[in-house]
């Protein structure tokens, strides 16, 4: 039997397909996030369970880059409200 018939072949196959096309959307999710109109990095606080900013806001159809730093050893989770 050749090699590609195998159905492991196959899956390998596949998943490289998937995972290409999700690195090439990612990175042009980002390519597109490079263009904001402005940027806001959150940092954790080690062992305080929160962020260094508590809040901000930004203005309607304002384009923003968010860039999220774990510093802490806990999984930080984080929410976005309409206010």
């Amino acid at each position: 039997m050749h090699p590609d018939g195998h159905p492991f072949m196959k899956a390998i196959t596949r998943y490289f397909r998937e995972t290409t096309w999700l690195i090439l959307g990612a990175w042009l999710f980002v390519g597109n996030a490079l263009q904001a109109d402005r940027s806001v990095t959150l940092s954790t606080l080690p062992g305080k369970l929160r962020f260094d900013l508590a809040e901000f806001s930004v203005l309607p159809g304002e384009k923003v880059a968010l860039t999220f730093i774990n510093n802490d050893e806990m999984v930080h989770n984080w929410v976005l409200i309409r206010g």
